[in-house]
């Protein structure tokens, strides 16, 4: 039984919802998956469009989803989906889930709920996602750890980072297995454009928020000689960073130009990426990085942070990771 706050048709939440529907479709031969998610995506105020709500709905060859309103969500209402399916494991799609994963883990702790529990962080115990409100979840952290987490459920990391992570975060002694997350399929739809010296075109596919961190990229734009366009698609998931972004892009030269292209439906990615010539990602943190895979798909080369499993790329000539330290680095690689 699958938990997962955001699930398709929704997208604004990136990354997690690939992973999920892309976990499901290929693990639904060998298990039935029961899916429990809300029936808006994130930041709405309206719900999907012509689905029902409390009914298990099915999704691929031999799955089920049920989208519940998200005010309705209790212990008691988790509870009773949990035992009319009695399944054999409950899959926690993320730490912090205030819907499903909080209320879960303190039923579990409280030894109300004996269902063995995977959980798996979703990168969210990387440093850089810890620095955004560690004032919240340093503390939460440490009441997990306090109250025997790790003796209570098995995770799943996605990378050897991410396994290093939980260790330190919840002891070296937790049960970690690594399954690294399911990719989109490869793509017929390959294509190369135009490129001449002096000019390119850059764009990022991300959520507008802290982590993705796209305000580091405007502030070594101005130390670029040439013509750059800077495109970048995404929900606006923090207001205020979306403010500071357009500070920033006020300070550019005309050389430079910087445009919020706003949100991209998923089957418009590969169409999009194909215009561009580079793909653009400073995020703070990683555990997979779906949009990142989708750019390799369609041969765009890569201009990342380190921060990411995606490393080496020099070597393997497919673009540049590069430290978020060394603003230097990030300005010759966009100059060469």
């Amino acid at each position: 039984m699958l938990f997962v706050q955001w699930f398709v048709p929704g997208y604004k939440a990136g990354g997690p919802i690939n992973s999920c529907k892309n976990f499901v479709l290929a693990m639904e031969n060998e298990f039935d998956i029961w899916i429990m998610t809300t029936n808006r995506d994130v930041g709405d105020e309206v719900d999907y469009p012509n689905i029902e709500t409390n009914q298990w709905i099915d999704f691929g060859n031999s799955s089920k989803v049920c989208y519940l309103p998200e005010g309705t969500i209790s212990k008691n209402v988790l509870s009773e989906k949990i035992n009319e399916i009695n399944p054999d494991f409950l899959y926690l799609n993320s730490l912090y889930s205030p819907v499903f994963t909080v209320p879960i883990l303190s039923m579990t702790l409280k030894n109300k709920l004996k269902t063995p529990i995977i959980l798996t962080p979703r990168g969210e115990l990387n440093l850089g996602a810890i620095a955004i409100k560690w004032y919240k979840k340093i503390p939460y952290l440490a009441l997990l750890r306090l109250f025997g987490l790790s003796k209570k459920v098995k995770w799943q990391a996605t990378n050897s980072l991410e396994r290093d992570s939980i260790k330190k975060f919840f002891g070296g002694d937790s049960k970690i297995e690594i399954v690294s997350n399911f990719p989109k399929q490869a793509s017929d739809n390959f294509q190369t454009i135009e490129k001449t010296s002096g000019s390119v075109k850059l764009i990022s596919v991300s959520r507008i928020a802290k982590i993705k961190n796209i305000s580091f990229f405007l502030s070594i734009l101005p130390q670029v000689n040439g013509n750059v366009v800077f495109d970048v698609y995404g929900p606006k998931e923090d207001i205020g960073y979306f403010e500071k972004l357009q500070l920033l892009s006020k300070k550019l030269p005309p050389s430079i130009t910087f445009n919020y292209k706003g949100q991209i439906q998923p089957n418009l990615i590969e169409q999009t990426l194909q215009q561009y010539h580079f793909f653009v990602s400073p995020s703070q943190g990683e555990n997979f990085g779906h949009a990142i895979f989708e750019a390799l798909l369609m041969g765009r080369p890569l201009q990342i942070s380190d921060r990411t499993p995606w490393l080496d790329l020099q070597k393997k000539g497919i673009g540049w990771d590069l430290s978020l330290n060394k603003k230097d680095d990030w300005v010759s690689a966009i100059q060469e």
